[in-house]
């Protein structure tokens, strides 16, 4: 299962790109994104940052469900409304 994707407008569109983080099957969490400009995200600052925002977020996400303050399910993060996370 591919963790980060993108996703594309339509073609007859500017290039833009919505990025994504999967939980599971049933659980993606959109994020932001913009028209691509560059060859890669890497090469756009605002789109690089989106990405790594994600990132980060899985990070802290998968810490606070291995300590136990959230949990994931097949279709649902419960707990996570009075969670607080650390970078």
């Amino acid at each position: 299962m591919k963790k980060y994707i993108k996703l594309l407008n339509d073609k007859k569109l500017p290039k833009s790109l919505a990025y994504c983080l999967r939980i599971s099957d049933q659980i993606l969490i959109l994020g932001n994104g913009g028209v691509k400009a560059t060859r890669t995200y890497q090469e756009d600052s605002k789109l690089s940052g989106y990405v790594m925002d994600l990132q980060s977020f899985d990070k802290v996400l998968l810490k606070a469900q291995k300590s136990g303050k959230v949990t994931i399910e097949k279709n649902m993060i419960t707990d996570i409304q009075s969670a607080t996370f650390e970078i």
